[in-house]
């Protein structure tokens, strides 16, 4: 499941930088997060190509939106459990 499932669905959002409901769209971007430091682990720069994220369409801006940096956030984190060893099956698809 990706945030392009969803890209029918964004409406206008709370744009931080105009202070107001603006119209939103969804782009593709590389994203890299530090993730680590856990259980004496180092930490690791993971960079995904391409991520989804909201955008304003008057200023270009990202907005957070739960969903979208949801999704992201847990494909970070599936690829860092499979980085350090940990269980291998990310936690949101465990049953």
């Amino acid at each position: 499941m990706t945030a392009r499932d969803f890209e029918w669905n964004i409406q206008p959002q709370i744009c931080p930088h105009c202070e107001d409901f603006k119209p939103a769209k969804l782009i593709q971007k590389k994203q890299v997060l530090t993730i680590g430091g856990m259980r004496e682990l180092p930490p690791h720069r993971i960079m995904l190509p391409s991520v989804e994220v909201v955008v304003c369409k008057e200023c270009g801006r990202e907005i957070f939106t739960e969903l979208v940096d949801d999704l992201t956030l847990k494909r970070f984190w599936a690829i860092y459990q499979l980085i350090t060893g940990m269980n291998p099956i990310p936690f949101f698809m465990r049953k």
